[in-house]
């Protein structure tokens, strides 16, 4: 049973390649860093901003253009996952997905510890959110907004396919595709700007509906890519 869905992407010049769950319910490029010795960075791949021509360290989050200064001030963010936390540091580099047909400068999280829950059992080196930019460190921070500003995608939208009995699963970035579309496209509005947050007006059982979301309130889901649960 399928349970995670994570590809490529390329950080720093040359590329360093690391494996990432394309994550809608978060905001942040994720990476473990060199400087992390926790066992959950230690048993990935880790980036090395000194091998990079074209890392810069960003002090702080509000700005991000800024690099760390000779006295070495900067921030230290924690972030809270359900079942664990990280902290790091802001870097701004280069960053491609998949093969390097969309690549951009981007700022993200380089992790300086990592709890070892979930981080050290998971098959990836970090997480690539791509909610929208409410749930980044900072406007700066959201990879989609950096994609749209920097001109590289065909549409300002990403499409993703969850392949069934030996499918191939994909996440298209700028494009979808018509192919992979079992009945017509509906557009459903965001309720609350964040997570990909949607109405859902009810549940159906073998096309029978379940009253679960009755009332004017309605139900408020998260479309989101990270978990497994409903």
């Amino acid at each position: 049973q399928a349970s995670e869905y994570y590809g490529q992407v390329s950080v720093g010049s040359p590329p360093q390649t690391f494996l990432v769950v394309y994550d809608t319910g978060s905001g942040n490029l994720l990476l473990p860093s060199r400087e992390c010795s926790s066992e959950a960075c230690t048993n990935h791949k880790r980036f090395d901003a000194g091998l990079s021509a074209t890392a810069m360290q960003i002090a702080f989050a509000e700005q991000p253009t800024t690099p760390v200064g000779q006295d070495g001030t900067r921030d230290v963010v924690t972030i809270t996952f359900g079942t664990g936390e990280m902290s790091g540091v802001y870097i701004r580099d280069n960053v491609c997905l998949g093969q390097g047909s969309v690549c951009c400068k981007a700022n993200f999280v380089a992790a300086t510890e990592e709890s070892d829950e979930p981080f050290s059992l998971v098959p990836f080196d970090g997480i690539l959110g791509l909610s929208l930019p409410q749930m980044a460190e900072g406007p700066a921070f959201s990879m989609v907004d950096r994609m749209v500003e920097s001109g590289v995608l065909k549409q300002s939208l990403f499409g993703v396919f969850f392949g069934n009995d030996g499918e191939e699963s994909e996440i298209t970035f700028g494009e979808m595709r018509q192919d992979r579309m079992a009945g017509e496209l509906y557009w459903a509005p965001v309720t609350e700007q964040g997570y990909w947050q949607v109405e859902m007006r009810d549940v159906l059982l073998d096309k029978d509906p379940l009253g679960l979301c009755s009332g004017k309130d309605r139900c408020k889901v998260a479309v989101d890519t990270g978990t497994s649960l409903l």
